[in-house]
């Protein structure tokens, strides 16, 4: 359970197929207006549908929001939307297969899930919002029985429907309500991970969620983390979440999240390895986490390598030069938080910094 702890101010400073080809640099048609026209075609032109359809969604899966996170997530909510379950399949596929990545690295594939299991506005939606998203995704598994991609979005759309009842304040403040129906989520969301037929590096991120919710033992949440590692070496999203699993607020003890990281980084290897170390630095050093900065742990100049790393290899966003600008304040690093800030500009990051105030007393300490 997560202890309440203030953190000092300090932390803070330191369609027709032809027709889509054709689409003009002018045309200013979404992928969302393309994949409704695309539909309304086969509504009008059932005869049409084959052989052109199966290429339609895979054109819409190819571009869907390739270089933004935000078109991407509301392609595929669309998709769901209109209940174009051939779609989704052809879009989870696609990412499966080529392995996409948006800039800063995140997997095309996370994006996906992250997308279709959880109803718009999910933090705002209600009750009957989300038994609806439910019923939705069951009925993706019955119009396609043998969906491996469903039954992972259901998966994670229980687990997730849990962690909204139980609520993002600490354990003594959730209700008995709250934990129980935590619980049931996690217990479904478990029961449905277990009928899939084929699993993708997203089933192990499932599975790693639920060893922190259903509490697993090390040496279970260590086998499955070795698991994942041999199906998938390169989706670090999982490492992300062991790492958070090995926190001591959860199951591990002061100093095991650091030394994964070191373990990971250097089994990895070259700038992908370095990649990771950031990455995790940024789950332990966050925001809100109670692990105080201490240079023997994770070292600054390894977790700025590994910055560079991430521009290098996949470019970088919003969401990643925040997080670097955080650290940057973490750390004391003046010059690189002044530089980084200089590019980030008046765009935090909600995510990252929560509050907008110590966004600017992060900025102001690095511009003065």
């Amino acid at each position: 359970m997560l202890n309440r702890l203030a953190l000092p101010l300090w932390i803070f400073l330191c369609f027709p197929l032809g027709a889509a080809l054709a689409q003009s640099p002018d045309d200013n048609r979404s992928l969302g207006d393309i994949a409704r026209e695309a539909r309304e075609q086969k509504r009008l032109h059932p005869q049409d549908a084959s052989p052109n359809a199966a290429h339609i969604r895979e054109l819409i899966a190819d571009l869907s929001g390739a270089n933004d996170v935000a078109e991407y997530r509301g392609q595929m909510a669309e998709l769901l939307r209109h209940e174009d379950f051939d779609g989704l399949e052809h879009a989870a596929d696609s990412a499966r297969a080529r392995k996409g990545r948006f800039p800063g690295g995140v997997w095309k594939l996370y994006t996906f899930y992250d997308a279709i299991s959880q109803p718009p506005g999910a933090g705002q939606a209600s009750e009957a919002g989300w038994n609806a998203h439910i019923s939705l995704l069951k009925r993706w598994i019955t119009h396609t029985p043998q969906s491996s991609t469903a039954r992972v979005a259901l998966a994670q759309a229980y687990s997730n429907h849990g962690g909204k009842a139980r609520g993002k304040g600490y354990a003594d403040t959730v209700s008995d309500e709250g934990w129980q129906k935590y619980g049931e989520g996690a217990d479904m969301a478990f029961a449905t991970l277990k009928e899939v037929p084929n699993r993708d590096p997203y089933w192990y991120f499932a599975m790693m969620l639920l060893a922190l919710e259903q509490g697993w033992d090390k040496s279970r949440t260590k086998a499955l983390l070795e698991e994942s590692i041999s199906f998938e070496p390169d989706f670090y999203h999982v490492y992300r979440q062991y790492a958070n699993y090995l926190e001591p607020r959860w199951y591990g003890a002061p100093g095991e999240a650091e030394a994964f990281a070191n373990a990971i980084s250097q089994r990895l290897g070259g700038e992908e390895g370095a990649f990771v170390y950031f990455e995790i630095a940024t789950v332990l050093y966050c925001g809100l986490c109670d692990n105080p900065v201490s240079p023997s742990d994770l070292p600054w100049p390894k977790i700025k390598e590994g910055y560079a790393a991430l521009e290098h290899l996949y470019g970088t966003s919003q969401l990643k030069m925040n997080r670097f600008a955080l650290l940057a304040a973490r750390f004391g690093d003046k010059s690189a938080a002044r530089d980084i800030f200089a590019l980030i500009g008046d765009r935090w990051d909600p995510e990252v910094w929560r509050d907008r105030r110590k966004f600017d007393l992060a900025k102001n300490w690095a511009e003065n």
